[in-house]
């Protein structure tokens, strides 16, 4: 399905929701810098940057992707920019991991999701496949679909969807503003580090154990500098 042309008045029927449950676990990658459970709350521009539903100053809310399982998390961070051409692995730069960890987090609550999880309901929304398979380019596009989705589901902590570097696993974004007071500037009652679960991404150790996971991606982490 190609590119929409305009946002629709009203949506074509009632949109899915998927609960996860308190308890579940996710993964996701971020830097060190920040901690594990915490939300970005920087809006990006209309139209240079981000990824595929973040905030912009249209629409103001902190947002954190993850995935329920490590290897998504990792190839939706790591993979999505690189192209599968020539017959060889994807190289994954040293740079890209500089400062980068892998977390586990558990949900301290339920959330509940819009689903975009298959066709029925993507169609329930108005929309295809092109809001969560489309590339880079057309990110100011969908970020625009997932405020639209935002006001008529106001319901929605977040959009699930199916990973474009993993498919047909999930992979979704939580919206912080859903959560009220569970979270806020001191406290975070949504979502709590395992302890010990962490895996620095940019040390001998973590670049190893990651090699071996991005084996079954056709891709690997690149050498460092002689």
């Amino acid at each position: 399905m190609p590119r929409p042309a305009k946002l629709p008045e009203k949506l074509a029927g009632t949109p899915h929701r998927v609960t996860l449950p308190a308890g579940t676990v996710l993964h996701r990658v971020h830097r060190r810098t920040r901690p594990a459970g915490s939300f970005n709350p920087t809006p990006v521009d209309h139209h240079f940057g981000g990824t595929r539903f973040d905030s912009t100053h249209n629409d103001r809310y902190s947002y954190l992707y993850a995935a329920p399982d490590a290897e998504t998390a990792l190839v939706e961070s790591l993979l999505k920019e690189l192209p599968v051409d020539d017959g060889e692995p994807r190289v994954v730069s040293l740079a890209a991991l500089a400062e980068r960890r892998l977390s586990r987090l558990e949900l301290l609550t339920d959330a509940t999701l819009l689903s975009l999880l298959d066709r029925r309901a993507t169609s329930a929304v108005n929309q295809g496949t092109w809001l969560v398979q489309a590339e880079s380019p057309d990110y100011p596009f969908t970020r625009r679909w997932g405020h639209w989705l935002r006001k008529e589901a106001d319901w929605a902590q977040g959009l699930v969807w199916t990973s474009k570097q993993n498919h047909p696993a999930p992979t979704l974004v939580l919206f912080g503003d859903r959560f009220g007071p569970l979270l806020g500037e001191k406290v975070n009652k949504v979502l709590r580090p395992v302890p010990g679960s962490g895996i620095d991404l940019d040390d001998s150790a973590g670049r190893r154990w990651l090699d071996g996971v991005l084996s079954e991606y056709c891709a690997r982490v690149g050498s460092p500098p002689d």
